[in-house]
């Protein structure tokens, strides 16, 4: 991959990585940063350590999450149908 992207956006892309990785980018500028990943090996070789840093350092749960419901509110016959 060859560097066809001016310099000069690394540092503003480089600063923006985390937002990309947590989807919190408006449109448009998600699709200046991945024109500029696309074009740019040394920002893409950041973003790729960055986003397997992350995937490292993710915590692993082992409890069950909790139900989105109140489940003794629900009648005991749809308990039992749905266990």
């Amino acid at each position: 991959m060859q560097d066809k992207t001016p310099a000069t956006e690394c540092p503003e892309t480089r600063a923006a990585m985390r937002d990309y990785l947590r989807n919190r980018m408006l449109p448009g500028r998600r699709r200046r940063m991945e024109d500029h990943l696309v074009g740019c090996a040394g920002c893409i070789r950041e973003y790729v350590d960055l986003r397997q840093s992350r995937w490292t350092a993710a915590p692993v749960t082992t409890r069950r999450a909790r139900p989105a419901v109140d489940l003794s509110v629900l009648p005991r016959a749809v308990l039992v149908a749905v266990a």
